[in-house]
């Protein structure tokens, strides 16, 4: 759990399907550490292809400016993982077969949102390339604290 003396953060987990949010954030609640799986009227809203790198990064620095949350962009750069996770689902949707290529727009995303100084200390990246689940939850654990420091 997060060390009283500190504020309790908001933290939301984003990232594209099968990179491990929900299981991540399943295993962070046990040890007491609150999460959400994704913020969906900004961050998910303008993750898409169709919309031009300055628009997103700018409502997404907007966005930043006025939250108390955290966003975390999970990724994982091993296309066959997120390719086998994706494949082990009942249904698979219309997003779920361009995972690789969201996994990147999330990746350039944070690449161009840090180069131009709009990270506002409230976008953050964690690469889970290699990791295996309980790997990865320690990681994004470690991060967490690190943040509430």
């Amino acid at each position: 759990m997060l060390n009283s003396c500190h504020k309790e953060l908001h933290i939301v987990l984003e990232g594209t399907d099968g990179v491990g949010k929900s299981e991540t954030i399943k295993r962070l609640l046990k040890e007491g550490i609150i999460c959400q799986d994704r913020e969906l009227s900004v961050i998910s809203k303008n993750m898409l292809f169709e919309i031009p790198m300055e628009v997103r990064a700018s409502k997404y620095s907007e966005y930043l400016k006025k939250t108390d949350q955290h966003i975390i962009f999970l990724i994982n750069r091993d296309r066959k993982e997120l390719e086998r996770r994706i494949n082990s689902r009942d249904t698979i949707s219309e997003f779920d077969k361009d995972t690789f290529k969201y996994n990147k727009l999330y990746e350039d995303t944070y690449l161009y949102m840090k180069k131009h100084k709009l990270l506002h200390n409230k976008l953050h990246l964690i690469d889970c390339t290699n990791l295996n689940i309980d790997e990865q939850v320690k990681v994004i654990k470690d991060y967490i604290m690190k943040i509430n420091a």
